[in-house]
């Protein structure tokens, strides 16, 4: 299981990396759109996450994810499960 402060410093890390924003600034309220994520920036970055957390989002739940907090609520429900 991985914890979720763990989970939300990684991709708070990940987006501030790609947006080129400093991570205080990344917060789990924040939307996607707020810094400038497209739907194909979104999917791109459910595809990395996928990757890194070793799980798969189904397509309907991404229309779901519209803020910081919703992915690492989401990652740690299904990590919790899988392990």
């Amino acid at each position: 299981m991985t914890d979720k402060s763990k989970i939300y410093e990684i991709v708070k890390t990940m987006l501030a990396d790609r947006f080129g924003m400093q991570e205080s600034y990344v917060k789990s309220d924040l939307a996607f759109s707020t810094f400038g994520a497209d739907s194909l920036d979104v999917v791109e970055l459910i595809m990395e996450l996928e990757d890194i957390f070793n799980i798969k989002i189904e397509d309907e739940k991404i229309g779901e994810l519209t803020t910081i907090g919703d992915v690492v609520s989401y990652i740690h429900e299904k990590t919790s499960k899988d392990n």
